[in-house]
């Protein structure tokens, strides 16, 4: 019988050893398994636990300092070591400090050595007791407090735990004692046309800004923190300058990061921003989002009109492929 695997994320380290103290206390025969990345030292520190105290300890040198290479040289083989031990019924992964959880599960699920003894049982994102909406829509950089994954890590503290919990969004796949990388996929996938679900009668308010034309991206530079604000934003676009190149957009609390995702082909380029908060919706955000896109005149222009050396989008995507 497969044993599950309960991965536990987060970006406060205290309510992540809370977390992770609770399930060893709440679930029978666990074995507790915590890993953490220091940057500068580029070390992975492991410590397994259980509820008869520390099971085992070690500290490993990476190649990089980064998840893949964490997950890849301890996470993944300490997992399949010990789920290969009779005295452990469940497994619990607290993971390094702001790390995501898709690389881990995407690895387990394609990775028959290890899916034969373990099974995905489910993700649980921690966010501190108090305080749980700023935490959400912190705009600290991760390294100004020490909670990078790497080197040169630019994620926001928000930005970070936001992403670690729309990964657990799925929660019938979560209540069913099971968790679904290819669902959690499907819904986190900044190019995904996902349904949303209904908020229902909640604090909470979500915007679905969605259109197949593209940013004009002049404009775009000049009015981005239009879109901006104390709210989560995430999504996809695309500019006629680049039209092969699915882009993404990750928002929290009034910065805005936008980078390369992949190509469209075979797909129809989207753009689409997903906006959610608590309290008043913005007002006005409908109208800059039009504003954004290639008017009708600018959509009867010649393709060949939009090819250029340079779009002002460099700094964030890249050269324009054809013009490197």
């Amino acid at each position: 019988m497969r044993k599950p695997l309960i991965v536990v994320t987060g970006v406060d380290p205290t309510a992540m050893q809370a977390t992770m103290a609770s399930l060893v206390w709440a679930l029978p025969d666990v074995v507790a398994i915590r890993h953490v990345i220091e940057p500068i030292t580029q070390q992975l520190s492991r410590f397994v636990s259980s509820m008869h105290g520390s099971e085992d300890t070690a500290t490993i040198d990476l190649q990089h300092a980064c998840v893949g290479c964490a997950v890849r040289e301890d996470i993944l083989p300490t997992i399949h070591r010990l789920a290969q031990e009779p005295e452990w019924k469940t497994i619990v992964a607290c993971l390094p400090v702001s790390a995501e959880a898709d690389h881990l599960c995407a690895t387990i699920a394609r990775d028959p050595q290890v899916s034969r003894y373990v099974r995905l049982a489910s993700v649980i994102s921690t966010v501190p007791g108090e305080g749980a909406v700023d935490h959400l829509l912190d705009s600290d950089w991760l390294g100004e407090s020490g909670l990078q994954t790497g080197p040169g890590d630019p994620r926001s503290v928000g930005e970070a735990a936001c992403a670690q919990v729309e990964e657990n969004i799925d929660v019938e796949a979560l209540t069913s004692g099971r968790h679904s990388s290819r669902e959690a996929h499907a819904w986190r996938n900044p190019r995904s046309e996902y349904k949303l679900p209904n908020l229902g009668e909640s604090r909470a308010w979500r915007i679905d800004l969605s259109s197949t034309r593209p940013f004009h991206p002049e404009r775009l530079v000049d009015e981005i923190q239009g879109l901006s604000g104390r709210f989560r934003s995430r999504g996809c676009f695309w500019v006629p300058t680049r039209p092969s190149m699915a882009n993404t957009w990750e928002g929290v609390d009034g910065q805005v990061s936008i980078g390369q995702h992949s190509e469209w082909d075979p797909e129809t380029p989207l753009t689409r921003l997903i906006l959610t908060g608590v309290g008043c919706a913005p007002n006005g955000v409908h109208t800059i989002f039009g504003n954004l896109l290639l008017s009708n005149a600018e959509l009867q222009r010649e393709p060949g009109t939009w090819l250029t050396s340079e779009d002002g989008l460099e700094p964030w995507l890249g050269d324009i492929p054809y013009a490197a």
